[in-house]
């Protein structure tokens, strides 16, 4: 079915991608910011809650399922090891990546203003936008050519 749909797939993953850096683009830092009596929670819970956060987010499943069209992970002439290989090197590198950020994010967090916020939503958004737009370039060309 993916391999089928490709350009579809990609083509609501990038149209997806567009809507969610103009909603983060336009974002207001401000009212979002917890109050300054709240306590700062330790590296392991902010890794629990960002991966749990993002994992239950409805936008990464087809964010997966747009990456997997793109780069032919389901392939026929794969065996079944490789596809346990790349299920753990997926998971593995989501689990680094999470870690990472919430490890960066926990030491750099009270040098964060609304400025500086307002700032990474916007450059955050526009390079998503960027993304999304070649995607979108992309999936109407395929779909105009091969149809």
């Amino acid at each position: 079915f993916v391999q089928d749909n490709q350009s579809l797939l990609q083509l609501i993953g990038s149209v997806v991608l567009l809507v969610y850096a103009g909603y983060l683009f336009g974002a207001n830092p401000s009212r979002t910011l917890q109050s300054q009596g709240v306590q700062s929670m330790s590296n392991w819970k902010d890794f629990v809650t960002g991966f749990l956060l993002t994992f239950s987010n409805p936008f990464i499943l087809f964010f997966i399922i747009g990456l997997f069209a793109r780069f032919s992970f389901l392939a026929p002439e794969f065996e079944a090891y490789h596809y346990v290989a790349g299920y753990i090197s997926i998971f593995a590198g989501a689990v680094m990546w999470w870690f990472g950020v919430t490890w960066i994010v926990n030491k750099m967090r009270s040098h964060f203003n609304i400025r500086s916020l307002w700032l990474l939503n916007r450059i955050v958004g526009a390079l998503i936008m960027l993304m999304g737009a070649i995607g979108l370039v992309t999936a109407l060309h395929e779909l105009l050519v091969n149809h």
